[in-house]
């Protein structure tokens, strides 16, 4: 696609953070000013951000993140994705691997913070099982 864009003209700016945008469209960047024609926003997380700046409003991230588990198991043979129960989530569904495992997930936490990449690993219970 940059290909493409670059050969209709546009320039693509990456590795670049924009720090303020003005009434003509010209971004303050950690690279220098730019004026553009038109702007489009492709942050990603921080793309409320950058409406913002722009002076939309009411588009906020809620940021989530999950976790996928996988098992050996033949428990499926195919795809299954389930109805979504929140808006936030496309629900967890199991997918069948090449490598023969079924990998569940993910699930959705919302995050206060959007640089949250921290992986925890499940606590494992010091219960005792009873002896049989």
């Amino acid at each position: 696609m940059e290909r493409v864009l670059k050969g209709s003209g546009v320039t693509v700016v990456k590795q670049c953070k924009a720090l303020s945008v003005d009434e003509h469209n010209t971004l303050t960047t950690t690279r220098g000013d730019m004026e553009a024609g038109m702007i489009i926003n492709a942050a990603g997380l921080y793309s409320d951000s950058i409406a913002a700046m722009c002076g939309l409003e009411g588009y906020v991230i809620v940021p989530h993140k999950g976790d996928y588990y996988n098992t050996t198991e033949e428990v499926i043979r195919g795809l299954v994705y389930p109805v979504p129960d929140s808006p936030h989530s496309l629900g967890i569904h199991l997918t069948r691997t090449l490598g023969e495992e079924t990998l569940i997930g993910p699930s959705a936490v919302e995050v206060a913070n959007k640089e949250d990449y921290e992986v925890k690993t499940p606590v494992k219970s010091s219960r005792k099982e009873p002896s049989p």
